[in-house]
Order: structure tokens, then sequence, then C-alpha cells
């Protein structure tokens, strides 16, 4: 994704979003995926605020096939919050440099053909060297434990 967001009526901005994949099969029902992403965002120069950063990561996923209507899955991600991150997202929350790590665990189960239930746990910490004690909680706390299930339904 490439363009200008509209989200700053005061000057033109430059956003780029890039994601690739790649799946590796490791037994019948073990699969591998890594996916990487790299966004920025730029403005021209002398504009302010300066809104500009960059960030990118890597997302590893481990995904079971127990049978026909339930996977189990494994994720670890990280995440790196560089330059201007803190200016342009949350500047009393993210400081430029912070490393984001999440790790979770979760279920696919699908029922009677047409829901799909997803319940997960996660875990989410950083590598945080900023002025307040942490990036989660409102800047309160370097780690975070969320759990949630998500309903799908296709017809």
């Amino acid at each position: 994704t490439w363009g200008d967001p509209g989200d700053l009526s005061d000057a033109d901005t430059d956003f780029y979003l890039h994601e690739t994949y790649a799946r590796l099969g490791i037994t019948e029902s073990l699969d591998y995926v890594l996916a990487h992403s790299f966004q920025t965002r730029t403005r021209p120069f002398g504009t302010t605020p300066v809104n500009a950063f960059k960030m990118y990561g890597l997302a590893n996923y481990l995904i079971w096939t127990v049978n026909e209507h339930v996977g189990l899955g494994a994720r670890y991600e990280w995440l790196y919050a560089g330059e201007g991150v803190g200016t342009a997202l949350s500047p009393n929350v993210i400081t430029p440099g912070t490393h984001f790590h999440a790790f979770t665990l979760g279920a696919n189960v699908g029922v009677r053909g047409c829901f799909t239930f997803r319940p997960e746990i996660r875990y989410d910490w950083a590598d945080f060297d900023g002025p307040a004690p942490g990036p989660f909680d409102n800047g309160t706390e370097d780690s975070q434990f969320t759990y949630g299930i998500q309903t799908i339904f296709t017809w």
C-alpha cells in the first residue's frame, strides 16, 4: 500500500506498507508461516508536526491441524518501533527504538460448517527505554496479558 492517507490536512503525507508471507508444510498436519511487515510515513521537510515514522517486524506461526474441525496455533511476533514512532503515534507511551514482543496461543474450532470460534490468550512485553514505566496500560506497564474469542460466521 502506498499513498497519502489524507488524515493530515496541512501537508502531503506519503505512507508505505508492505507485508510478505512464506509458508512451509513441515508435516501433513503441521505448518510454519513467516510474515514480514514494513511501514513508513514521511512528510515534506520543515512540516510540523513531523508525524513521520518507520516500523518493521516479523511474525512466526506454528499451526497444527488436529482434524477438519479443529486447529491449534502458536504465534511469536516482534515489532521494532523505529525512527520517529514516539512523535507520530503516541509521544507519551512509545519511544523510538522500542522492541515489542508478543506470544499467542489459540485455536480454531469449526461448528456446523458455518461458525468458527477462535479463542486465544496473548502475552505482550516490550524492551523499553522511555521516560514512562512502559508502553502498556496508558504508559504504566512494560507487559500485559490479554485473552479473547472471535466468532466467524460464513455463508
